[in-house]
């Protein structure tokens, strides 16, 4: 059953994902079905993965990136310390002027499926 999405939520989510479609994972979420998916395993097993974001404060700016990343084609799962310096070291993430703000896009990214 899909969620239902706030057509504010919406807009905001479309803002964003526009706003940064030059990084990888944000076409990963533009157009899901153009990439792999990646399987879980241990207690995630039997769902797939996309991106698992994360977010956090660096120099008092705030950020979400992937956790799962594109290398050669395929999706690798890294750990947050090691995706977070991959972030880092290729602009693989999203700024956002408040830590709520990022929260809420961590948490709330696939609603764009739903629309």
């Amino acid at each position: 059953m899909k969620e239902v999405i706030a057509q504010t939520e919406l807009d905001s989510l479309i803002e964003i994902l526009a706003n940064n479609q030059d990084k990888n994972f944000v076409q990963r979420i533009l157009y899901k079905d153009k990439y792999p998916v990646l399987e879980g395993k241990n207690e995630f097993k039997g769902k797939v993965h996309t991106h698992l974001m994360s977010d956090t404060e660096v120099d008092g700016k705030f950020i979400v990136y992937p956790e799962v990343i594109m290398q050669d084609g395929k999706l690798i799962k890294k750990e947050k310390d090691e995706a977070f310096n991959y972030a880092m070291k290729t602009g693989e993430y999203i700024e956002f002027p408040t830590n709520t703000a990022a929260s809420w896009f961590a948490k709330n990214y696939k609603k764009y499926w739903n629309k």
